[in-house]
Order: C-alpha cells, then sequence, then structure tokens
C-alpha cells in the first residue's frame, strides 16, 4: 500500500479572518480552503497546510517539514485504487537554460547545433504552442517602480523592472496552474533572471501560480527585476520532450 499526499493546488489568500487571531476562527473559511497550502501573501510569502482532519493550519517553513508534513498527513491508498486516478501531466514548462549554442543571435528564424537542438526565434504577438499551454508576448513595459493592493515596490539602485503582458491558454482537459517559475529571462550579456520574488501584492494582474480552467485565455503579467544595463533581452523556452526551443525577443 502507498501512502498518497493528496491535496489542491496552492491557494493566495490576502484574507485576514484566517490568519490573525484563534478568537476569529471562520468555519466558513476554514471549510472552504481545507486540504490547500495557502499563502500569506501579507506576511513574507510563509506557506500553511490547512489539514482537513482538524481544521488547522500547519506552517512548511521549510522543504524538510513539507516533506515530513506529506508523511504525517498522507492517505493510504492501495496500488490498485491508486491506478483508477488519473496521472497529471507534469511536463516541465519553464525555460531552459541558454547553452552558448543557443544564446548566439542569429539573423534567420531558426538555428541548429551540433546537438540536434533546433532554436525557432519569436516576436512578441507570435503565439508558441506548448503540450499543456498555448502562449503569446503582448506587450514589454519598463518601470522602477510596480504598485499593487499591497502598495509600491521599488526596484534596487542602478536596476530596473521588466513587466511582461502575457496571454496564455490552457490546452489540455483539466485545471493547470501557471508555473511558480515561471520563464527565466536572459538578457544581452547572457545574464539569466527568473520572476521577481516579491511581486504577489505588488502589482495587479499577476500570473505567476494562477489556476487555469481549460481552453480560457488568460491575460496577466510576470515581473523581472534587471540591472539597467541589460539593453535587450528575450524568453528561451524549451518544448518539453523535444529538441525544440523558442527564443521570444522581448526587446
Amino acid at each position: 500500500m502507498k501512502k498518497v499526499f493528496l491535496f489542491s493546488v496552492l491557494t493566495v489568500l490576502i484574507i485576514p479572518t484566517l490568519v490573525i487571531a484563534a478568537t476569529k476562527i471562520d468555519l466558513k473559511l476554514v471549510n472552504r480552503f481545507k486540504g490547500q497550502i495557502l499563502l500569506q501573501v501579507q506576511q513574507h510569502g510563509e506557506s500553511w497546510y490547512l489539514n482537513p482532519d482538524d481544521g488547522k493550519r500547519y506552517y512548511m517553513k521549510d522543504g524538510a517539514t513539507a516533506y515530513e508534513m506529506m508523511r504525517k498527513f498522507g492517505k493510504g491508498m492501495a496500488d490498485a485504487d491508486l491506478e483508477k486516478i488519473p496521472v497529471g501531466n507534469l511536463e516541465d514548462i519553464s525555460t531552459i537554460l541558454k547553452t552558448t549554442d543557443k544564446t548566439q543571435d542569429t539573423s534567420s528564424n531558426n538555428n541548429s547545433n551540433s546537438q540536434g537542438e533546433v532554436t525557432y526565434e519569436k516576436r512578441i504577438g507570435d503565439k508558441i504552442e506548448f503540450a499543456i499551454l498555448n502562449l503569446t508576448v503582448n506587450s514589454v513595459s519598463e518601470s522602477s517602480s510596480i504598485t499593487g493592493s499591497l502598495g509600491t515596490q521599488f526596484a534596487n539602485p542602478g536596476a530596473k523592472f521588466a513587466i511582461v503582458n502575457v496571454t496564455v491558454t490552457n490546452s489540455t482537459n483539466a485545471v493547470i496552474n501557471f508555473p511558480y517559475d515561471g520563464f527565466l529571462l536572459v538578457d544581452n550579456k547572457q545574464r539569466q533572471y527568473p520572476t521577481y520574488g516579491n511581486s504577489i501584492g505588488y502589482i495587479n494582474n499577476y500570473l505567476i501560480g494562477r489556476s487555469m480552467s481549460p481552453s480560457i485565455n488568460e491575460n496577466g503579467v510576470l515581473i523581472y527585476e534587471l540591472p539597467n544595463d541589460a539593453t535587450s533581452y528575450s524568453f528561451l523556452i524549451g518544448k518539453g520532450g523535444t529538441n525544440i526551443y523558442y527564443k521570444i525577443v522581448l526587446k
């Protein structure tokens, strides 16, 4: 018999009644989010698991704690029963890091290297179809600050924010979440940048972690903090299970 940790997708909450005092328990709210991982965005992004058995939240302070919680709260299930549950498609749609062969600009729309890897160059407005979602970059803007429901966040000295507006469509038949690590961005000096880690609550229409229903277009933004000397930059995204890469020129 295998022990399986069954929980629903991570939910971003800006709901004070669940995270303030024990004397203000909202049972309707507790029942609504039982079995989910909650991100406490009004603090420092702490994660909590709301145990459906006792209705209490447990702090996931690090990876080791999260693993121990899986062992503690996991439900026993026989192999025969587990086989009756469909397996999700966990294809990695995050950015594949550039190698030296891929980071060279080319004048053509595609380029191949000695390993048989092919890179297709795309532009803003081009639609790209991956295994589990379709992606179109609509626009890119730069700013020294971002503002959302929690206030304003300023870029570090000598840095700027790149705000990438995209439209994505879940092309599967099930609900998926936009990947939490987003896409890496690579600048003109081949430096690589992840999505900005303090975006939640400081930018409206943030896309990271959003739950996406099948066949519905979702518009949102991705935020990156870059040095001011990053004069041009691109996404480089690998299509899972293939040797195909897409370089999306952003600036």
